[in-house]
């Protein structure tokens, strides 16, 4: 079973998580290869990363693909994120991590950008 990690900041503003919950149920409801998709948080906020593996492990889910959702390669993407995936790799055995380049790297983001203002250009149309 193929469980997607989706791994944001986490913000003191309620709002912000809300976003990403959001950004979750909206992949839900696309037909995708992973069975469940969840989030979690680095820091701030919860559920945890550690949480959001709990889960995915507690439904059976045996191969997680992790996307940091970040924009740059800071320490956060670098380090933090890497070296938790790590330790819970170990914690969990049975788990195939996939740690993906964060979202930022991802080749079509320039065209996403420009495209978002285009969109935007529109709408003031």
């Amino acid at each position: 079973m193929n469980g997607l990690l989706v791994i944001a900041h986490g913000s003191r503003n309620p709002d912000s998580n809300l976003e990403t919950a959001r950004l979750i149920e909206a992949m839900t409801a696309r037909k995708t290869r992973y069975d469940l998709i969840t989030h979690a948080f680095l820091e701030i906020a919860q559920p945890d990363i550690a949480t959001g593996v709990a889960c995915l492990d507690a439904h059976g889910v045996n191969a997680i693909t992790v996307l940091p959702y970040f924009l740059a390669r800071g320490n956060h993407v670098s380090r933090d994120v890497s070296g938790i995936i790590r330790a819970l790799s170990d914690a969990y055995p049975a788990i195939r991590f996939d740690l993906r380049p964060h979202i930022g790297a991802a080749p079509r983001m320039p065209d996403f950008v420009l495209d978002h203002l285009a969109d935007h250009d529109k709408t003031e149309s």
